[in-house]
């Protein structure tokens, strides 16, 4: 009895592992730091750090980030939105932009690798 029990429980598990819609991709996520604190991370996914004075000499590319002749900022942009139909984290869009004085020369930002779960819608 217990070797079937043990059998049936194994078949459930094998099919659940089967049937699931998600994956292991790499991905890459922005922290910034004021020291030693960290006042802002974004999860892992799609993030990128923008400087628009570095843009505009002909580095980087400048989509959905601040123009340094209106903002003198920096901007961390983060989405998880892999392909058409396959989204980090979760399964449906998330997209956020978050601008940074230019002149806080506190602030340390970091890009990092990281490794996340990926879904299909």
């Amino acid at each position: 009895m217990k070797k079937i029990i043990l059998i049936l429980i194994l078949t459930i598990l094998c099919a659940c592992d089967v049937s699931a819609s998600s994956r292991w991709e790499e991905g890459s996520q922005v922290i910034v730091k004021k020291g030693e604190t960290v006042v802002y991370k974004t999860p892992c996914g799609i993030a990128n750090i923008i400087n628009p004075l570095n843009v505009q000499r002909g580095g980087g590319v400048l989509s959905g980030g601040a123009d340094v002749e209106v903002l003198n900022t920096i901007t961390v942009t983060y989405s998880n939105k892999l392909t058409a139909y396959l989204y980090y984290n979760k399964p449906s869009l998330v997209e956020t932009v978050k601008n940074f004085p230019m002149n806080d020369y506190e602030l340390e930002f970091y890009k990092e690798g990281c490794y996340v779960e990926a879904f299909t819608s």
